[in-house]
């Protein structure tokens, strides 16, 4: 996978994966993912702007695509986090919530 991390100092990084485009084998929303893209990595206490991106948010990275293929195989997302977030998704990522589908 590539990815790209921007990161303004304003709000948290934003991730997201530019190359293969992730998708949903169910057709499902993706888990996770907010509108604009962007993975859901960490609930707000998790990270700070003194923590370095390349201790946190690299690894987070990394654990999110291997939950994400475990997901596309068995459609259970093992990663936990609560999901949608209930951060306030305009101040920390400035995207809003990709709701999960509701049967």
């Amino acid at each position: 996978y590539s990815v790209a991390i921007t990161y303004t100092g304003l709000a948290y990084p934003k991730v997201r994966v530019t190359t293969p485009a992730l998708d949903s084998p169910t057709g499902k929303s993706l888990p996770h993912v907010f509108n604009d893209r962007s993975l859901c990595l960490h609930l707000d206490d998790d990270w700070a702007p003194a923590m370095l991106i390349a201790d946190t948010i690299v690894p987070w990275t990394s654990e999110w695509l291997f939950h994400y293929e475990i997901w596309r195989f068995n459609d259970e997302w093992y990663g936990g986090g609560d999901w949608p977030p209930r951060r306030t998704p305009v101040i920390a990522t400035g995207a809003s919530v990709m709701l999960p589908d509701v049967p």
